[in-house]
């Protein structure tokens, strides 16, 4: 066995746990981001936030527009969330 493969299973655990925290905490910052937008748009409207097409103030293409934009803030919400969960998961699970 080569001295990475024996490091890699001596850690197996670290990384696996890791990997489910990187995972947990990054899918709770996406609940409440789109949380926090729907919140946001009922504020600024004063209606629920269009996400089905059959409801009365809605419409597909409200609800395409809606999507669109929900998704791409909570994209960027990962993008900048994830490098500094990465370093303090580094720091409180060293390898």
């Amino acid at each position: 066995m080569t001295k990475k493969r024996k490091i890699q299973k001596r850690n197996k655990g670290v990384v696996f746990l890791r990997r489910t925290l990187m995972r947990g905490i990054m899918m709770t910052g996406s609940y409440y981001a789109g949380k926090g937008l729907d919140t946001g748009y009922h504020l600024l409207t004063g209606d629920e936030a269009p996400k089905d097409p059959g409801k009365k103030k809605s419409n597909w293409t409200k609800v395409i527009v809606w999507a669109a934009v929900t998704g791409a803030i909570i994209g960027a919400a990962k993008a900048a969330i994830r490098p500094g969960v990465r370093k303090s998961l580094d720091r409180m699970l060293p390898e």
